[in-house]
Order: structure tokens, then sequence, then C-alpha cells
């Protein structure tokens, strides 16, 4: 029952040699006593794999590589404590989110920001932080009432969050038991476990300890043969903490903790063991960078290294520079891809990255939890609650619509997506929404919209089209109304989660996900493929934790909903690398790397390296100090996280064994400048004769041998040739390579059409073409009958009017009252009313105004149905306007008696056409009659 810390700066052999130390006890004695490797979760992975794969070994059994929380599964699996249901985050998640709403009318400082994204996400981790640091309710209240004078917002946060933790804690009381209970109970388990009674455990590539580790780890020294711990930093720290601005700060406060655990405990304490030669170097340039990185003032080295410092125009040019560089290594210098590593911080490159990788066929895994808000499945469980238990909006419908998830299995995808596309047009332009789409009368469809049209038959092919959408219709009702009836029965929170499995089971979810994770493997697209069996499992342990918790209890759907909303939102894709020669691109700041042979650092730009600090989460950064000083421990704050941002910039800079690349944009997408970090200024310091690059978007500027990068892949290398083509057609001089280049194109039986088309664009020049005669014929006819503002049209801009009236081209039809809506109710009312006057031989100027009014009234009554698919009877608001309009429509009808009364004019045709000249109409203009003092005559 000894300990013994193992000591050294990055890159001293430390983990080289507990894996010697493991198979060496593995190759001695295969079936001995247990070793235990501990390690953070993120490098479990790397770790067995590399224990399992070693030729010495050949596979082991004595051994095993543990994450806490996989020490805790085995040894409570033996020990055990297993018989409360385990909540995961999304069980948390919406176990937070109840208890939320149940109490938000007691809450005092987070009542209105209870409902806002990611509210919960804060309070869990405001609650997994109490846990980890062994803070009880109680404990709570009581600092509540010591921070109560003179600061009432942290006295309102800690009732809130006292409140909030204390049924939290109820909840989970006798019933369930969360990841960090898992730990208090393997530190009480740990002495019963025969496992751990004679193994040698070993914990490596941790830089601090939370106090629940501190207390597994207490245990497992007390219960264990023997405990390594291996720690980077340069020294022990036995009698003292280290000063803040050391660079090992982090990890030799974590050294003295252990050091005072270990004195207080009285444990066997053995020989410390403090490696100090470099040994994962093979240049003496990087040894130096490790050596002299925190040396003030800076120690020079003099002569050629193996540091790359680039500057790049921009994000884009950045990442394109690199991809580059990766391709040169693995094609001139041998490198595996699985030898370089890309780090970067934060999420602002990932898209990009994804891109430009696939664009030069590098094969990567970015090793970073991604959200599953946006899966498909995620996104239509989410839809389809929000249609059902709201009024059937189209948002969310087409949202659920879009996932393709409501289609039938093995339907033509692309036919289906263009009929959706119709159905959704139709949608749009009549105002389909509420009981619209579940009552059982059938939808009208016409394509020529007017009230003039009104009465013309229905053709054939409209028909069909409304057959078609009805059918559509059907297709996306019957799913969703079966699930709302199911959910309008339900009165446990066990029948609703029942409902949406069952509509999930109905649609034949699991087969369709299966299809398209076998067709994404097939595509080489490994992690989509496993990205589609993790959702489905994730959303099915969702609604299993959903019953586990409240199966029995009432909830109203909206509830549920929520509630459920709450857990989606803290489902994360957790994924292994899917293949063995990829490049890792991961967070400088969580990740752990071995083996890295070339790294690349990219985007190190001033307020990201070091981090600009803001003050995130409940606690701001006074809350925190004055807690601590009232003797609660809590997380570092932001000021202490500032210190430690130059050791995350010591671990990413030493990680390569072989070759570094530090990169930067001088500005960002919007063309704004960014600053490069002090740490570039640093690093040039300590080599002075590093090696530059320049990562432009084009390379005309550069010398022949960095040109030559850019043809390096087929799918780029033509946008290259293109510009370089472009320069030589203004007489500029290009290498003769790209000629090479030019030639490989037009040669390459896959690439001679795409080249071709790409480089016709040289030779385009963007000219007015005349239409020939037939094509116009059959765009416009024989005749064209033009108004004024038509000729006008024409002469503003031809193409315009080629579009509008040759392709007649029109916007969505979208169901909104607009002016030209107005318009055309205006002109049929008063035709309309004219009609009628005419009709019962009424006289326009002894018109009274009740019989205008009714008239109006009338003539309103009649349109309004007709007019953009009932929009005046679609709701109050529009029921309002329709009173408006019938109210100006009167008064006109009055001022056109005024007028006849004034004139004595009355006309006897309405809506007559031009018509030249000798064409016959019963109401042409050129053969007018008019009624003047009861005489007939012509014009």
């Amino acid at each position: 029952m000894s300990v013994r810390l193992l000591l050294g700066r990055s890159g001293s052999g430390k983990t080289e040699m507990i894996i010697n130390e493991i198979k060496d006890r593995l190759i001695t004695d295969p079936q001995g006593d247990p070793v235990v490797y501990l390690v953070p979760e993120q490098m479990s992975f790397l770790s067995e794999y590399r224990l399992s794969t070693d030729p010495e070994l050949g596979g082991m059994i004595r051994a095993q590589v543990f994450s806490f929380p996989r020490l805790a599964w085995r040894i409570l699996q033996e020990t055990g404590g297993f018989t409360r249901q385990h909540l995961d985050s999304v069980g948390i998640s919406m176990m937070i989110r109840k208890i939320i709403e149940d109490k938000k009318d007691d809450l005092k400082i987070f009542q209105k920001a209870a409902d806002k994204n990611g509210f919960v996400q804060q309070m869990e981790q405001m609650l997994i932080e109490f846990k980890r640091y062994a803070i009880n309710p109680d404990e709570l209240a009581g600092k509540m009432e010591e921070s109560s004078a003179g600061n009432k917002a942290l006295k309102d946060k800690i009732h809130d969050l006292e409140l909030v933790y204390r049924q939290f804690e109820d909840e989970l009381f006798g019933k369930y038991i969360d990841s960090e209970d898992y730990f208090k109970l393997l530190a009480e388990k740990i002495p019963a476990s025969q496992y751990l009674k004679n193994a040698e455990v070993y914990i490596d590539d941790f830089y601090s300890f939370t106090p629940l580790e501190l207390m597994i780890i207490d245990q497992l020294i007390g219960s264990c043969k023997r405990v390594t711990i291996a720690l980077p930093v340069d020294q022990g720290f036995k009698d003292a903490q280290p000063d803040e601005l050391h660079l090992f700060r982090i990890t030799g406060e974590t050294c003295s903790t252990l050091y005072d655990m270990i004195k207080t405990k009285g444990y066997e304490l053995e020989e410390d063991v403090l490696l100090t030669e470099q040994k994962r170097w093979q240049d003496e340039s990087l040894k130096h960078l490790e050596r002299e990185f925190d040396t003030r003032s800076a120690v020079k080295y003099n002569g050629e290294s193996a540091i790359h410092i680039a500057q790049a125009a921009n994000r884009r040019a950045e990442l394109e520079g690199v991809a580059r560089k990766i391709l040169g290594l693995a094609r001139d210098y041998g490198y595996r891809y699985r030898d370089m590593a890309v780090l970067m911080r934060g999420s602002e490159y990932r898209e990009v990255l994804e891109t430009i990788f696939d664009d030069h066929g590098l094969p990567y895994f970015i090793d970073q939890k991604r959200n599953m808000l946006h899966h498909p499945l995620i996104e239509l469980v989410r839809s389809s609650l929000e249609t059902v238990l709201g009024n059937w909006r189209y948002e969310p419908i087409f949202r659920a619509v879009k996932t393709d998830l409501l289609f039938p299995v093995g339907v033509n995808l692309n036919k289906m997506r263009e009929q959706m596309d119709v159905l959704e047009n139709y949608v749009l332009a009549y105002g389909i929404q509420g009981d619209k789409w579940t009552k059982k009368e059938r939808w009208k469809y016409r394509r020529i919209r007017g009230l003039e049209y009104d009465g013309l038959a229905q053709t054939d092919a409209e028909k069909q089209t409304e057959q078609e959408l009805n059918d559509l219709r059907l297709l996306i009702t019957s799913p969703l109304l079966r699930m709302a009836r199911r959910l309008k029965r339900a009165d446990t929170g066990r029948k609703l989660s029942e409902a949406v499995y069952l509509f999930m089971e109905e649609l034949d979810i699991p087969a369709k996900l299966e299809a398209w994770r076998m067709g994404a493997e097939q595509e080489g697209r490994l992690v989509e493929a496993r990205e589609h069996e993790q959702a489905w499992n994730a959303v099915i342990n969702l609604l299993d934790q959903f019953v586990e918790m409240l199966g029995d209890a009432k909830v109203p759907p909206k509830k549920f909903v929520t509630i459920l909303d709450a857990g989606f939102e803290s489902l994360r894709f957790s994924l292994i690398p899917p293949a063995i020669d990829q490049i890792l691109v991961a967070d400088l700041e969580k990740t752990r790397l071995a083996d890295v042979k070339v790294a690349f650092v990219i985007g190190v730009n001033e307020g990201v390296l070091p981090a600009k600090m803001t003050e995130e989460g409940i606690f701001a950064d006074d809350d925190r100090e004055l807690l601590q000083s009232k003797g609660m421990k809590l997380a570092p704050n932001s000021r202490t996280k500032l210190l430690d941002e130059n050791f995350i910039a010591y671990k990413a800079f030493v990680t390569p064994s072989e070759q570094l690349y530090i990169s930067y944009p001088i500005a960002n997408e919007e063309g704004k400048a960014l600053m490069p970090s002090s740490f570039i200024k640093r690093i040039s310091e300590l080599f002075p004769e590093h090696q530059t690059h320049f990562y432009l978007p084009d390379p005309s500027e550069l010398p022949e041998e960095e040109q030559l990068e850019y043809a390096a892949g087929e799918n780029v290398a033509l946008s290259y040739l293109t510009s370089q083509l472009q320069l030589k057609k203004r007489n500029y001089p290009v290498y003769d390579f790209w000629w090479d280049v030019y030639d490989y194109y037009l040669k390459n039986h896959q690439w001679a059409d795409t080249a071709s088309k790409v480089l016709s664009s040289l030779f385009y020049e963007n000219k007015t073409k005349q239409l020939s005669e037939t094509v116009t014929k059959e765009l416009y006819g024989d005749e064209i009958q033009a108004s004024v503002s038509r000729m006008e049209l024409f002469n503003s801009c031809p193409f315009s009017h080629y579009v509008q009236h040759g392709l007649k081209l029109r916007d969505r039809q979208i169901f909104r009252l607009e002016a030209p809506d107005i318009g055309d109710l205006f002109h049929a009312a008063l035709k309309e009313i004219a009609e009628t006057v005419m009709e019962q031989n009424l006289s326009w100027a002894q018109l009274t105004r009740a019989q205008a009014e009714g008239l109006a009234r009338d003539a309103v009554q009649k349109l309004a149905p007709k007019l953009q698919n009932e929009i005046l009877m679609s709701s109050n608001r529009h029921h309002y306007i329709r009173q408006k309009l019938q109210n100006i429509i009167s008064r006109a009808s009055l001022v056109l008696s005024d007028h006849a009364k004034v004139s004595g004019f009355s006309p006897i045709g309405l809506g007559a056409r031009v018509r030249p000249p000798g064409k016959t109409s019963s109401a042409s203009l050129f053969a007018q009659k008019w009624h003047q003092d009861g005489t007939d005559g012509p014009d």
C-alpha cells in the first residue's frame, strides 16, 4: 500500500516508463494480479489501443485501461451499487427542467431566465460543480446567510440554486444515481473490492483532480498494492505551493495537494521519480522550445529549426495552406496521416476545415463532441410534437417533412422532394394551417389566380395536381394524427413516451436509419454512419429515462415537450476515430495526444491563445471570489484560468516529436484585421531563423517551388490553373509547369469534360444575344397585346420583360393580403355594382346611401371567398379588413353617383378591351356608345 509520484516535464518519458512497466509485468506474469491504468476519458481509447496492439504483447488480460467513470462501473459491478437507475446528462437535464417548471414561482432571480435556451445546461454545470467539490444544499444555504450583507443579487442566486439543488437531491435520493454520485459510491466500495486488493494502479495524463477524484485516489492508495501517479511538472512541491505565474502552476498545486493528503493519511511514500531527459524529440530545436519556453529573457536558438510560422490572408487560406503542407509531407517525406494532427481552439474552423480537407482528399477525424439537435431524427420528433400540440403551423410541419423520414421506405427521394416542394408552394399560397390540415374537406387547386377566372372549369392537369396534393397531405398527416390522438388520450408520462415511440415505429425509423448508415459506410463517410446509430440509441435512452423519472406521473403534453426539449439540447455525438490512418483534428485545450510527429497549431491569434476570458455561467468572478473567501471551494474563476493559458500553449507547442507548424490569419471572413498572438512573437524570439510561410488564396505572386504546392490535388488545382491562364491571357508570365497541369486535365478522361467547361470561362463574353424568330414566337406567340406598363418595362430592362412575359416566371405566391389583391377587389366590386345597377335598371344619379351600402355589402360578400384563397375570411383581423374595404367601396359608389348627377354620363359597357381599328368587339372603345341626356349616338 505505497504511493509513488512520477514527475517530469512534457516529453521526459513518464508515459513511456509506465507503458514499459506494464509490459514487463504482462510479459513476466500474464495472469498475475491486476494492473489498472487510469487515464482521462478522452485518452482511454488511444491508451488501450496502444497497449493492445503492441507487437511484444499480442493482447492483454491482466491489464485494463480505465477512466474514472469506467472504473466506477467495473467496481460497482463487483461490489454492488447498481440498484438505483443511472441518470446521464440527458436525464439530469430533463430532471432539472421538471424541477424548474415546478418551482418557477418560487425563484427570485432566475424566474425569467429559466425559459431561455441554454439555461438548463448552465444549471446542470453548476449542480455538477457543487457535487464535484463536495458542496451539499445545507452548506449552500449557510453561505446564503453569510453573503446576504450588501449583496442581494448573490443572495438571490444562492437561494434559487439551493432550491433547485435540494429538490434535485430529493428526487435522486433512493431512486437514481448520477455520474458524480457514482464517484462517491466508488470511493465507498473500493475497500470491498477483491479486484483492487492486490492491484497495481497507474494514474497518468491528469493535470488536476476534483475533490471527488482525490477521494477516490485516497481510497485506491489505502486499498491497492501500489499506486503510481504521473504529473507533468518540473519539480515536487512538498513544502510550498508553486507561484501563481509558474508555468506548471496547475500541476504543481495538484502535486502539493497529493503530498498533503499522503502525509495526513500516513501512507507510505516511495522516493519520487523525477525524469529530466528530453526523450520525445529528435530535433534539437524542439528540445530547445520545450526547455526554454517560459524562460525570460528569450534564449535564442541559432541554426535551422523544425519550427514553421505561417501567416495567412484569412482562415480559409490558412486551412488550404495546411492541407497542401499535409499532402506534401505525406507524398514527399513518407509521413502517415495518423502521424499528423491539427490543433485548434473552439469551433470557428470546423465547417471550413471539413470542406477544404474533403476537397483535398484528406482523411480526418474531428475530436469534438457535436450537438445532436440537427440530426434528422431529433428534428423529426421535435417538429412533429410542435405540430400536433401547436396549431399545425407551416414551419414545424415542413421541418418534419424535410428530414425525409416521413417518406415511405425505398421511395425515390429526389422525386418525393420535388412533390413536397409543390405541396409547400400550395400550403404557402393557400394559407394552410390549423384544421385545414386535419378536416376531411378536400383541398382545391386552381393554377390561374384572379377573380375574373373563378367561374372557369377545372382542367384535367389541375385535377391531377389536386389529387397529388391531397395524397401528399394524407401521407404527412396520417402518422401525425395518430400520434396526436395518442397524446390526447395519454394521462401519464409513460403513455406520452409510448405515443412518441409508436410514431417512430410506424414510420419504420430504424430501417430508414440503417439504410442511411449503410449508404454512408459504402461512400466512406464513416463518422456520419456512426452518428445515425447513435441518434436512434440516444432518443430511445431519453424516452427510457423520462419514463423512469415520470412514468406514472400525470404530465401535461406541453410540459412533456418542454422536458423532452431540455433532454434533446443536452444530446451530444461521442465518437471514436472510425479508421486507423486519419489526421486527428482536436481542441488544443481539451485533447491529450500521443505519438504525433507533425502538429499544425492553427488560429494562433490574440484573444484565442491566450484566450480572452469571459464570465460564463451562473456565478460571476466576483461571486466566486466572495464565496471562496467564505471557505467554499469552487472551480477556478476567469483570472485563474488566464494564468493557465501559458501551460495550455506549452502543451500544444511541445506535442509533435519532429515538426511544428504554427499559423495565424491576418483577417477574418469580413476582412477585419486580426492580430497575431503574443506567442508568435515569443517563438520568433526563441527561433530567429525559423521557417516562414505565407498562405495566400492565389499563388501568382509566389516563387515556382511554392506554386507547385497549389497543383497538388485534382479537385483544387483546376481553379488555380484557371487563374493562371487568365494571367497568361493578359500577357503576364506563368511558370511552365502550369502547362503540364493543363495537359493533365485535358488528357485525363475523367476530368476532360469538366476542365473544358471550366476553362471555357476564359473566353466567355457577357454580350446580349438576339432570340431567334422561332424561339420568340414560342415565347410570345404570333400577336402581342401589350399594355403601356409592359412597353415601359421592355424599354427600361429587356431582360426583366423576357423573364416576366417570355418565361412567365413569378414570385412564389404567399398567403398574404397585398396592394394588388386589394386593387383586384376594388375593381371587381365596382364592376359587380355597376352590372347590378344596369341589371336592375337603377340610375347612378338617383342612388341613395342605403342602396350604395347594400350594393357594396353584397358585392364584397360575393367576392370575398374568391379573393386570394379566402384570405378575407381566414382570421378576425382579415374580417376587420374586409369591413374596412366594404366601407371604402360604399363611399366610392356614392362618389360615382355624385359624378353621374353632375355629368349626366352613365356606362353601358364595362371592362372594354383595347383593340386596333377594324377589329369587332361588342365593347370596343373604337365603337363605344354612351347615354347622355337620354339619346344614343357614336362617341
